[in-house]
């Protein structure tokens, strides 16, 4: 997860954009780029509200799965985050290697983005 003081909107369409997962409907398959680390799947559910926005994937790459990618509003800062829940034999093992390359993705995708201020509730 990372936190970032800027508007909820920009942080949403910055994430999603990084993931190529912009303008995603429901029932389109989409791969992300391969850093961090690829992800492939069908989205089965958007959410964008004033307070929360998400995409879920059903995955099938890197293993069976389901992604949550999205972001929320905590006080000044918006959220955002990447959840992998991951399924069969070797999940454990994948969670933990992916997290950190995750974490520092995100550190990067968000570096200096300014903004602050509350996103008007939409």
């Amino acid at each position: 997860m990372a936190s970032v003081p800027a508007d909820h909107l920009e942080v949403w369409k910055r994430l999603t954009a990084s993931l190529g997962l912009a303008g995603a409907n429901v029932g389109e398959r989409r791969t992300t780029p391969a850093q961090p680390e690829a992800l492939s799947g069908v989205v089965e559910r958007i959410e964008q509200s004033g307070t929360q926005r998400y995409v879920m994937l059903r995955l099938d790459r890197p293993g069976p799965g389901v992604a949550l990618i999205g972001t929320y509003r905590m006080g000044e800062a918006t959220n955002a985050s990447v959840a992998l829940y991951l399924y069969g034999d070797d999940a454990g093992q994948h969670a933990a290697a992916s997290e950190p390359r995750w974490q520092e993705w995100l550190g990067r995708v968000f570096e200096g983005l300014q903004g602050g201020g509350k996103a008007p509730s939409s």
